[in-house]
């Protein structure tokens, strides 16, 4: 006695159904169409289905009846456009890295009757962002290492820095434009150099007021000069200011700081926050400046 889910052919035969047939793939309506050829023995009755069309066929009569687009299934597609053609069906098989080749040509490749569509040109690339620093470099100068009146603030808040309302960061132009302002404001019987360099040295006092400045302050006079510039990088980086520093030894009590800028460089005010941390280390240092161009200077501190 057969068991009741025992899958025969009309034949009598007792091989499963496989769900291909003249190349039709496995589409569900294959498996479908198969099953619906066979006898199925439930419960010792057997019940006898119509036998269909084969299932290649009842594929064709479905594609003719609709367009190629409307079928969900990729294989029916890329088969019913190379039939259109008269040409043979594409092999589906996977290639050495792993991806259907034939489907993705017959996909691209155009219907009879229509154009191909030109590929749009390439979209231009992104301007690339202004850099950003730190708040820190505004507290450091403009709120805790300057006196700022009521037409300073005014002023700065034209530039684009609003001490009431402190943001997290600032464009590094803004911070060029309020250093110009306080310049003028503070300093106008001082030349750009000395103007800049006395911004410098009220930096390093504001700075020192901050939470990483007292740390920082603290261990100064320890320090020495040497490892003072030796470390110079590295504290350049608390700010995410946009330059890059390289120290040199010259001889003996003899160092260049060599300074790289994004955008726009401020060598006499970098000379200065150089000479009021040197002094800190109790040592009386000349800081010359040598400007090479609008973003690359270089520092010579000597004692």
């Amino acid at each position: 006695m057969c068991h009741p889910r025992t899958e025969r052919w009309l034949d009598g035969t007792a091989r499963r159904p496989r769900a291909r047939a003249d190349g039709a793939g496995t589409h569900a309506a294959c498996r479908r169409a198969a099953r619906r050829q066979h006898v199925v023995l439930a419960a010792g009755r057997a019940r006898a289905h119509p036998t269909p069309a084969p299932c290649a066929e009842r594929l064709r009569a479905r594609r003719a009846s609709r367009s190629p687009r409307s079928c969900a299934h990729a294989a029916c597609v890329a088969t019913a456009r190379h039939e259109v053609r008269g040409a043979p069906r594409p092999n589906f098989r996977r290639s050495a890295s792993g991806r259907y080749s034939s489907r993705a040509r017959a996909a691209a490749a155009p219907l009879p009757g229509h154009l191909p569509v030109p590929h749009s040109p390439p979209s231009p690339l992104p301007a690339a962002a202004e850099p950003l620093v730190q708040s820190l470099l505004f507290e450091s100068l403009f709120v805790r290492g300057l006196e700022v009146d009521a037409a300073l603030a005014a002023d700065l808040r034209a530039a684009g820095f609003d001490a009431q309302h402190v943001q997290v960061r600032y464009p590094a132009q803004v911070f060029t434009r309020c250093v110009a302002v306080a310049q003028r404001r503070l300093y106008p019987g001082l030349s750009e150099e000395a103007a800049q360099r006395e911004l410098g040295h009220a930096f390093v006092r504001g700075f020192l007021k901050t939470l990483v400045g007292r740390v920082i302050g603290a261990m100064l006079p320890l320090m020495g000069p040497q490892r003072l510039l030796g470390r110079m990088p590295e504290y350049m980086r608390l700010g995410d200011a946009p330059l890059s520093v390289k120290l040199r030894e010259l001889g003996p009590h003899d160092y260049a700081l060599d300074y790289t800028h994004e955008t726009q460089a401020l060598p006499h005010l970098l000379a200065g926050i150089v000479e009021e941390a040197l002094a800190l280390t109790r040592t009386v240092a000349q800081v010359e400046t040598q400007v090479h161009d609008a973003k690359r200077f270089t520092l010579r501190a000597r004692w």
